[in-house]
């Protein structure tokens, strides 16, 4: 998966429009045919924004929307973008909030809903359409970080994490409805096209510098979208176009990156593998392991506890492990080792400890040993990883440290023990 950018929008792209996706009749039968063939315009006229290539858009999208509320005059020129010397208009940012507010809700509501699957796969699949909502959050969240005086002067802000992700997960009456795999995969078929229309119709009124980012909230629907309609037709390898879409990142700056290799504000080389020991890499290969089945274990544990602030700190604590794996993955891949099929450990985590009783205090006094273990086993490394190397260990050190303060607080019933876990899975991104 270590393509660039700019291949993959446009594999994504083609792929995905090729694809036909039309509901069930069932369900058509509660749209119009006017907005039928709107979609139908919508999916076929999509072009790379690019520069050199032209969207066709739907009639309906070009009427103007009475119900906008504009601050002050605002200008388009020829091509349909705003021109205007005072900024962009507040429904602009409030839709673009609104839109890293909705992917952060799904996030949370995927990871309610796959506590009503039984089938690994099942879960597994679910766990990835969450890692995809988030990745457009974070991708749409640094768009919005362009325009912080904007949003100050507007009065603006971002909701927090909690708050959305708890959001999500009550979305509906969960306990009240019947759950079935391809039904689920049916629903998306069916409506989630609708948000398209939306991004559609910001997208084409947007500042050209904006556009690679409403491209990708575009594709991280089309990649969702074919991946629901590869599992409702038994389609084999339907999910790589999520694995696909993940591995794409829009920076300011639009220079592809690895899905892996961005970690604060710099890639990180990990250069050339020198002579280790065997133990180095068997140590080396421990720690990238345990890191993916505690991922995979506190995500499973999401399902049992009830507690808004457990379930929370459990989500955050799943995120810190998802890091500092993608740290240890880069050394790995360096020195040649192979760990297997990254979903099998996360599958032995979700299903470690499954049928003992809970107990948050025994929970949080197990996180602080495994701090304890991995300080441990990274001091070793230590002893033998080159110059190049450091710099993971300075990252993985930090790691350990937020795990072990967020034990130690929390055991103080310290209500801003997860602080420190949200700062470090933000500074170390992207999320999945």
């Amino acid at each position: 998966m270590n393509f660039t950018k700019s291949v993959l929008v446009l594999a994504l792209v083609a792929g995905f429009v090729s694809c036909n996706i039309e509901p069930k009749e069932a369900k058509e039968e509660n749209l119009t045919t006017e907005s039928a063939l709107d979609r139908k315009s919508d999916r076929d006229g999509w072009t790379s924004r690019d520069g050199t290539s032209q969207r066709i858009t739907s009639q309906s999208s070009s009427k103007v929307n009475p119900d906008r509320l504009i601050d002050h005059d605002v200008r388009f020129d020829n091509f349909g973008h705003l021109v205007d010397d005072e900024g962009l208009p507040k429904w602009y940012l409030d839709t673009l909030l609104r839109f890293h507010e909705e992917e952060i809700q799904g996030e949370g509501y995927n990871y309610r809903l796959m506590c009503y699957f039984k089938e690994d796969h099942e879960i597994e699949k679910t766990i990835i359409l969450a890692k995809v909502e988030r990745h457009t959050a974070e991708q749409v969240r640094e768009l919005l970080n362009k325009y912080k005086g904007q949003f100050e002067e507007n009065e603006l802000k971002f909701r927090t994490l909690e708050e959305l992700l708890s959001e999500g997960r009550t979305w509906k009456d969960w306990e009240a409805t019947e759950y079935d795999w391809k039904d689920e995969m049916d629903e998306i078929v069916s409506f989630y096209w609708i948000y398209n229309r939306e991004f559609n119709d910001l997208g084409r009124i947007s500042p050209p510098e904006d556009w690679h980012y409403l491209e990708a909230m575009y594709n991280h629907e089309l990649a969702v979208i074919d991946f629901a309609r590869g599992e409702f037709e038994d389609r084999p390898a339907a999910i790589d176009t999520m694995y696909a879409y993940l591995s794409t990142w829009a920076d300011l700056r639009g220079k592809p990156k690895g899905h892996y290799l961005i970690f604060g504000e710099d890639d990180h080389d990990a250069g050339t593998a020198g002579k280790v020991s065997d133990e180095f890499k068997e140590n080396l290969k421990k720690q990238l392991k345990d890191n993916i089945r505690c991922e995979g274990y506190y995500l499973s544990k999401l399902c049992f506890y009830e507690d808004e602030h457990q379930i929370q700190d459990l989500i955050w604590l799943s995120k810190v492990h998802n890091r500092a794996a993608h740290m240890m993955t880069v050394l790995a891949e360096k020195y040649g080792i192979e760990i297997g099929d990254q979903w099998d450990l996360h599958k032995e985590g979700r299903a470690w400890d499954k049928d003992k009783a809970l107990d948050w205090a025994t929970d949080i006094a197990e996180v602080a040993k495994c701090a304890s273990d991995s300080k441990k086993a990274l001091d070793k490394l230590k002893e033998e990883g080159d110059e190049q190397d450091q710099q993971f260990f300075v990252m993985y050190q930090d790691y350990i440290d937020v795990v072990n303060d967020f034990s130690t607080l929390e055991l103080k019933a310290d209500e801003s023990s997860s602080q420190a876990m949200i700062d470090f899975c933000t500074k170390y991104r992207p999320y999945h």
